[in-house]
């Protein structure tokens, strides 16, 4: 199309050249008093150009440097998409291009646009991006006008009845994406092609038929690019954008194809899957490429060819020619992980002018450590962390747990828990439900691959997603610790000890000295104490270890006779030394002298002694957890330590507790019981006994006290139908049901009583 003039003089908001249309300070163009008629007909293409967002051009000034695909790499995969936009024929059709985050999908959309627009077959292009300055290239609303705002240029007799419906009626813009396509895009489409026909007829009759076909006999189909539609602002509306396309596509009256470009979410897989069941439609997935390892050392070797050309250090230098081997580009390659970003962003940072390149590439390598002011996955951190980021916190937290245990069973460093990392195994060990998993992980699918079966493994599809989450200096505060998996790990062990009852007097007695079941003791005991030491410590487990360790010292001191050898003997010693030196340490305090409390035979007056002091050791870091308040006045009030926890239905405890303590009593134990079963069965016992409590605790005739802890009952048993959130404590359901009954019926004796009284 010629150069148009004199359609826009006297105005310095927009020009009309080369069918580019250009629109400056256009958000003032409607407050002109007086407008020209030029200026009256530049209104509706203001307005329309107001509600685009310009960053999302192909080539836009605000995407300087877009990501494009190096010479001489996915040439299949450019043939297979560029085949797909130019095929003959009548029919629209779409082409979902996806894979994980970095895989390519942005610069093999852009190259294909850009080669593309120099044949004429763009129509036009979206690229979203969620962090964009302005926010519009992330606003699902943005894409439309943008499209429509292409059309006029590419179809410029699309032009008048674009602004015709604009100047009529300019709240067209209010309507969700699918209302403004219909008015602004396939209405002036469906006008200005039949106009076409017309012409085309009559051209046909003057010419001829055969003069006709030859210039006619295909209509030339356009291309319209949608790029990262998961960085959309959205799920809704990302799912909204693909209704829109795949209702338009029947409805358009000229071959369009659409390239969709986006991220394997769920609900984008799920979306398509729904809509375009009757539409032609071409799927593409990255993450499938055979040919990733061979275009990777392409795309390796073009860098460093020209890193050795450009780079001043390199310059001109015939010795570094070899630099670098082929076995440090397969070590790359082998980094990537089927990721362009990842090679990218290590390129970028090795080709620094300002760095010693060879440095560089042994600190990506991991020869050397990285300095620390040096970032050299800056690009692939911040990709890492905005998918983080889109998860809740709550959720994240989980998210993190279960990717510890993913983590810790491809290593395999406990090959005694036998861990996997399948969402079967995960949901079982972890005490989640069936589906959690998948679920839990399900806002990470671009950077991890979820099995269809829940036997299957989950497989991370970046390798170094790991690095990152595991350095704090690049994931910061989203950094992943393994205590939380350690603490869950340690409580899976307690329970298989419980199981096995953690009687290990008649297993290290004579008769069973070499019995299976001594060896399953002690190795439970050994892991136990393995994965608590790796644990942040907690009130819960510090309780369990301090009962373990009393237990173990009963047995050194009181029924040494009954064990089998002196061996025996050394090996509780030494396990013993191990609980106390792990619970000192963790708790943070001191106790001299308690090394060698088996260096002699020890009195009674000596451990019990030993035993206050831990107990108080357990109370001074109770009383700095705010969270376990209830737990913690508890422990307080008892005073003499944890020595006494079997005893607290003793008469003498009543004194010491008080009347008004007993309702904390039954609530810190019952919450502290599904740990252990050392004071489970007095807890459950103490229940049993409302009268009991009545008559040493409380007043018969208060009956606020017997309703709290009624309630505390049925909190429970609520809580036991959903064993995960007690840690795996096996409750006899029917015991909780039997003291629901009973206080019950004694609450109904007290109400009885004062309504008589």
């Amino acid at each position: 199309m010629a150069t148009t003039t004199g359609i826009l003089n006297n105005t310095a908001n927009a020009a009309l050249t080369n069918n580019q249309i250009n629109v400056h300070n256009a958000s003032t163009t409607h407050n002109y008093h007086h407008p020209t008629p030029s200026e009256h007909s530049l209104a509706p293409l203001a307005k329309l150009y107001r509600h685009c967002a310009p960053a999302a051009f192909l080539n836009s000034a605000e995407r300087p440097d877009p990501p494009k695909c190096s010479p001489k790499t996915r040439g299949k995969l450019l043939g297979e998409t560029k085949g797909f936009a130019t095929a003959e024929g009548p029919t629209s059709s779409a082409l979902w291009l996806t894979g994980s985050a970095g895989s390519g999908k942005t610069a093999i959309s852009q190259t294909t646009a850009e080669e593309l627009k120099k044949q004429g077959r763009v129509l036009g292009c979206h690229f979203f991006f969620r962090s964009s300055k302005d926010g519009k290239r992330s606003d699902g609303h943005c894409w439309v006008p943008n499209l429509v705002h292409e059309m006029v240029c590419v179809l410029p007799e699309t032009r008048p009845y674009v602004e015709k419906i604009i100047r009529r009626r300019d709240s067209v813009f209010d309507q969700q994406p699918d209302g403004v396509l219909e008015e602004l895009f396939l209405k002036p489409l469906k006008v200005t092609t039949g106009k076409r026909f017309i012409f085309r007829r009559t051209l046909k009759w003057i010419l001829g038929k055969s003069s006709a076909t030859s210039i006619f006999a295909t209509q030339i189909p356009l291309l319209v690019v949608v790029d990262g539609l998961d960085e959309c602002k959205s799920p809704e509306m990302q799912v909204h954008i693909l209704r829109t396309i795949a209702n338009a596509i029947p409805k358009l009256p000229i071959p369009i194809r659409f390239l969709i470009a986006s991220r394997p979410e769920t609900h984008i897989r799920a979306a398509i899957n729904d809509l375009f069941g009757y539409i032609p439609l071409h799927r593409i997935n990255l993450d499938e490429d055979q040919d990733i390892r061979k275009d990777l050392d392409e795309y390796y070797h073009d860098r460093f060819n020209a890193l050795r050309r450009d780079h001043p250090s390199l310059r001109g230098q015939e010795a570094y020619q070899t630099w670098p081997s082929q076995e440090q580009i397969e070590a790359l390659i082998a980094k990537s992980s089927t990721q362009f970003i990842f090679a990218s962003t290590v390129m970028n940072y090795i080709s620094h002018r300002g760095g010693n390149p060879f440095t560089r590439l042994d600190i990506v390598l991991g020869i050397k450590v990285t300095p620390q002011k040096d970032k050299p996955y800056l690009e692939l951190d911040i990709l890492y962390r905005i998918i983080l980021l889109t998860v809740e916190e709550d959720e994240r937290k989980i998210i993190f747990l279960i990717l510890s245990f993913v983590y810790l069973a491809g290593k395999g460093d406990y090959p005694d828990l036998q861990l996997s990392a399948s969402p079967e195994f995960l949901e079982k060990f972890l005490k989640l439900d069936v589906g959690d998993v998948p679920r839990f992980l399900n806002p990470l699918v671009s950077i991890l691959s979820l099995p269809e079966a829940p036997s299957g493994i989950i497989t991370m599809l970046h390798a170094s997603f790991f690095d990152y989450l595991c350095d704090p200096d690049r994931s910061e505060d989203l950094t992943m610790k393994f205590d939380g998996a350690h603490e869950v790990v340690a409580w899976r062990v307690f329970d298989e000890g419980e199981r096995l009852s953690w009687n290990l007097f008649e297993s290290l007695s004579s008769a069973n000295a070499k019995s299976d079941l001594l060896a399953s003791k002690c190795v439970v005991l050994e892991s136990f104490l393995l994965h608590a030491s790796r644990a942040t410590m907690s009130i819960d487990l510090g309780l369990a270890l301090f009962a373990l360790e009393q237990s173990i010292i009963q047995m050194i001191c009181f029924r040494e006779s009954e064990l089998s050898s002196p061996n025996h003997q050394f090996w509780l010693v030494d396990r013993r030394s191990q609980i106390n030196t792990l619970l000192v340490s963790k708790l943070g305090g001191q106790l001299a002298g308690h090394d060698s409390l088996f260096h002699v035979s020890p009195t009674w007056s000596t451990l019990q002694r030993h035993q206050q002091e831990m107990g108080n050791l357990i109370i001074e870091f109770i009383a700095d957890e705010p969270k376990e308040s209830t737990l913690a006045n508890l422990i307080c009030k008892l005073q003499s330590g944890l020595d006494n926890w079997s005893d607290f239905t003793k008469p003498r405890l009543s004194g010491k507790l008080g009347r008004e303590a007993c309702q904390s009593l039954v609530t810190a134990l019952i919450q502290a019981s599904p740990h252990t079963q050392l004071y489970r069965r007095d807890v459950l016992e103490l229940l049993r006994k409302p009268d009991y409590i009545f008559s040493t605790f409380l007043t018969e005739a208060d009956g606020k006290h017997a309703r709290e802890i009624l309630e505390f009952i049925r909190e429970f048993r609520r809580q036991s139908l959903f064993e995960y959130k007690i840690r795996g404590a096996r409750i006899d359901t029917g015991l909780i049901i039997h003291l629901d009954t009973i206080w019950a019926r004694h609450i109904a004796g007290l109400e009885g009583t004062l309504r008589t009284s």
